[in-house]
Order: structure tokens, then sequence, then C-alpha cells
């Protein structure tokens, strides 16, 4: 009986699929930056990333930090100051700091156990499972493609990569933030060409979230794909070579006495 393995490489489930890989520190860190939440979606601590954007986006709004961000930046430090929210703003920056820190420090520990991960005898991968109402499996996907689904659409690349948990989080706040923003309707107003309307209709506390999660989308949905695509030829070789060893060995028939 062979041994279980001590850490998984891989789970799949009616929700998609989800593998050990390892992650760019900085990368997390990065998106922590642009909108804390991003850097641990990246590294796929999807319940953390998901409370850690539902509070950024509550305590900027109650606190006004992008409104009084895009004031100073027009050049209107004073007013900036005046619509600061002081209940909120001064818990923003501990916070943000904690949410960018934590997102490297989980990269680093996931990389770890990579690591680990690779150095056992013996590894676990999956390559379909079958529900009744439900099939998931490991294949190939093209990598452009999950990145145009999200370019119009936040969140419909990772329905097309199997991460459906992950669609549901970026595609529900990439939508309420189009939403809140008023640029649907600062859209239709320029197509119509009622220019003086644009900026009365566009929530610019709203609009600043807009660039990170749209961005993040986009490149999360390309990089899913092609670290998916890693893994269907990492568990295709690995099959191929347990085949190989573990192959029964087959002998011909005993030679005929005379």
């Amino acid at each position: 009986m062979q041994p279980r393995p001590r850490i998984i490489k891989m789970a799949i489930g009616p929700l998609g699929l989800n593998h050990l890989h390892r992650r760019n520190p900085w990368v997390a860190l990065a998106w922590s930056v642009a909108l804390p939440g991003l850097g641990h979606v990246y590294c796929h601590a999807l319940i953390k990333g998901f409370i850690l954007i539902s509070w950024e986006i509550l305590v900027n709004h109650l606190g006004r930090i992008n409104q009084a961000i895009y004031l100073t930046v027009l050049g209107h430090p004073d007013k900036a100051r005046l619509i600061l929210d002081y209940r909120w703003a001064p818990v923003y920056p501990i916070f943000y700091m904690l949410a960018i820190w934590d997102s490297y420090r989980l990269a680093v520990e996931l990389n770890r156990l990579c690591t680990l991960e690779e150095q056992q005898p013996v590894r676990q991968f999956a390559s379909m499972l079958m529900t009744p109402y439900d099939t998931v499996f490991l294949n190939r996907r093209n990598p452009w493609l999950a990145a145009f689904f999200s370019l119009f659409l936040g969140g419909a690349g990772h329905f097309y990569n199997c991460r459906l948990v992950k669609a549901l989080i970026l595609m529900g706040w990439h939508l309420a933030v189009w939403l809140k923003s008023g640029l649907n309707l600062a859209l239709i107003a320029t197509l119509q060409g009622n220019w003086a309307e644009v900026h009365a209709l566009i929530d610019y506390q709203w609009l600043l979230f807009l660039p990170s999660i749209h961005l993040f989308n986009i490149w999360s949905a390309y990089s899913d794909c092609v670290e998916t695509n890693k893994l269907h030829a990492e568990e295709q070789a690995y099959a191929r070579r347990q085949n190989t060893e573990h192959k029964p060995v087959t002998t011909g028939p005993p030679p005929c006495e005379s």
C-alpha cells in the first residue's frame, strides 16, 4: 500500500479546482497595494481576500478616502481635508499595511510548501470529478481567451478557468463598483453628446476602485490559465511515469519439455 502524501498538490471539487504552485511575493504585495485583498485572492486565499476587499471598500467609502485622493490630485488639498471623515480615516493606514504584509507572508509560505510537496516520493493529482450535477476536469485552456472574457465582464475569465468561487467574488465586486460609480450613465451621456452631464454622473469615490479590480480580473484570468496548463502537463507526465514504473512484468509461456 502506497503512503499518502503529507502535502497535496491539488484539490478538485464541484466549485472548481485549486492547486499548489509558486507565487511571486512581490506580485502579491503589489496587488495588495493596488487594493487590499487582491494579493490574497492571487494566493487563492479566497475567504480572506473577500473579507479584506469588503473591509477595504467599506472603510474607504465611510472615510471618503478615494474622494480625498481625487481632490488632492486635482490640487485641492484643503477640500480633501474637509471631506475626510476622521472617525474612519485613521483606521485605514493600519489595515492597509496589515493586508500588504500578510499577502507577502502568505506567498512566501506557499512557496515553501511547494518545495516540500515536490520532494515527496508520492504525490497527489486528480484529473476529473463527476457528480450528479456537474463535471469538473483538468485540461488545457487558452490564456488569451480567459483574458478576453475578463476584459468585457470581470470574473468571466475565471468561470472559463473553472474557478467559480473566485469568479463570483470578483464579478460581484466588479459589478457593484461599476454600477455605484455611475460609469454606465456617464458612457451613455458621452455617446449622446451630453458632455456637461458626464462629470456630475460619475462618483469618483467608487470609480477609483475600478482600475485595480478590472486589471486584476484580466491579469489573474490569464495567469491562472497559464498555471493550470502547467499543472495539466505535470499531471500527465506524473501519470505516465507512474504507469511505466508500476507496469506489471509479463512473461511468456514456460518452455515446452521435449
